[in-house]
């Protein structure tokens, strides 16, 4: 199984590259929590930060009650509708 298909349970669309109804965040984020606005169903999420730097998918929208840690490189689908924010944790 590949990584971005553990997140998705049998019947639900699997997320694609560049299929988004909104902009993709992009830029130079900085490390620490950023508020997600407008964000629903699947999407994917890529961690393209170096060194040991993760991310993390968070309920609240001041970045807690978070997922697991995301590792760089790594990318994942998941249902954005119950996140409110993206926390970038520091290598």
């Amino acid at each position: 199984m590949k990584d971005a298909e553990r997140h998705n349970s049998p019947g639900q669309q699997r997320a694609r590259w560049n299929h988004r109804r909104s902009a993709p965040l992009t830029g130079q984020l900085h490390d620490g929590v950023h508020k997600l606005y407008n964000e629903y169903g699947q999407h994917r999420i890529f961690n393209n930060q170096t060194g040991s730097a993760t991310s993390q998918l968070c309920i609240n929208s001041d970045g807690t009650n978070c997922t697991g840690k995301t590792h760089p490189y790594a990318y994942f689908d998941y249902d954005l509708t119950p996140y409110n924010s993206i926390r970038l944790n520091p290598s």
